[in-house]
């Protein structure tokens, strides 16, 4: 008689692992991520933004399955996970370093932020900290997602921090984690890499018109206006150029009335600071200076200054009239 019971078990034993069609196990699984390439960034076109959706698995199996599952013992499903992002730089934070230098700092570095979702999940994007999972659990996807990938990461780049940033190419390494399966505790990574090129450029702002108003007869007229010059090379130099239509062969400068029937000659000096004396007369030649690299406009505080000087004894031989001029400022980054 115990022949047959053995027998029984056997089958049963058999029959149980045929149903079945899987073995258990704590599964977790990143999916392959993409390496962000932005190009070369200009000013102008402002804030720049990536996004992949990859897969995330999170089970208690570790095969491939489609919702329903099959019929298994226990029954196979979808386990929490969560995500995170990690700098693989040496300092903490999410940056882009010029040239992958991770030791550089101020405008040689350029803060990212990276934001996660689940798009399976009614759910908006959370922003992560460097080496922090994301607060919001996720239900992860059987291996390989054939229901679809649903984990989306996306990596900003702001217009103030690429307009701070000096002009080079910058990148950085990253790790994508997610912490699951059925235990709660399996973990996998997946690294890449992130760049972007910041081209050279330069930008004239703050220009005002400079008015002398009606001359009393007496005196030399002078007046200036301050501007700013900004340069995103790395010590902010820059050339400049500055031109009339009215000047002569010999670059002179001259203010001229509606019918260029009459001129006045006058002075055009430049600085490339607000300090009192130094300025350097304007020829035909190009001028060089030092501006601003952190922000286009300076972050409204002037840092060169044109000076217009018109001599008492050609305003007293000129003829009762109006005289304009208009110049123009070519600034090339250096």
């Amino acid at each position: 008689m115990p022949r047959p019971d053995l027998l029984l078990s056997i089958a049963c034993m058999l029959l149980y692992a045929g149903g079945a069609g899987a073995k258990q196990a704590d599964y977790v699984d990143v999916g392959r991520t993409s390496n962000p390439n932005f190009g070369t960034w200009a000013i102008g076109d402002g804030t720049q933004v990536s996004t992949q959706v990859l897969c995330t698995a999170s089970a208690n199996y570790d095969n491939v399955y489609l919702d329903p599952p099959p019929v298994v013992s226990p029954p196979a499903v979808h386990e929490a996970y969560q995500f995170k992002v990690t700098t693989l730089a040496a300092p903490s934070g999410y940056y882009l370093y010029l040239n992958g230098d991770d030791t550089l700092t101020g405008n040689a570095r350029m803060a990212v932020q990276f934001e996660h979702q689940d798009t399976m999940e009614p759910a908006s994007f959370e922003t992560l900290v460097d080496d922090a999972y994301d607060t919001h659990v996720h239900k992860g996807q059987f291996r390989n997602c054939r229901n679809g990938d649903n984990s989306e990461l996306r990596m900003t780049l702001t217009a103030a921090e690429l307009q701070k940033a000096q002009a080079g190419s910058y990148s950085a390494d990253f790790r994508a984690g997610a912490i699951g399966g059925s235990s709660g505790t399996a973990v996998s990574t997946s690294d890449f890499n992130a760049r972007i090129n910041v081209g050279t450029a330069a930008q004239v702002s703050g220009l005002d018109n400079i008015a002398f108003g009606l001359w009393s007869g007496t005196g030399d007229l002078t007046n200036s206006d301050t501007f700013c010059v900004y340069s995103n090379t790395a010590g902010a130099t820059y050339n400049i150029t500055i031109t009339s239509p009215n000047q002569d062969a010999s670059s002179n400068f001259f203010l001229a009335n509606a019918g260029a029937t009459a001129t006045i000659p006058y002075q055009l000096q430049f600085k490339d600071d607000l300090l009192v004396g130094g300025e350097t007369t304007v020829t035909g030649a190009t001028l060089s200076g030092v501006g601003n690299n952190q922000v286009p406009d300076c972050g409204g505080i002037n840092n060169a200054r044109l000076t217009v000087t018109l001599l008492a004894t050609d305003l007293s031989v000129a003829t009762n009239d109006t005289y304009t001029d208009t110049i123009t400022i070519l600034v090339v980054p250096l």
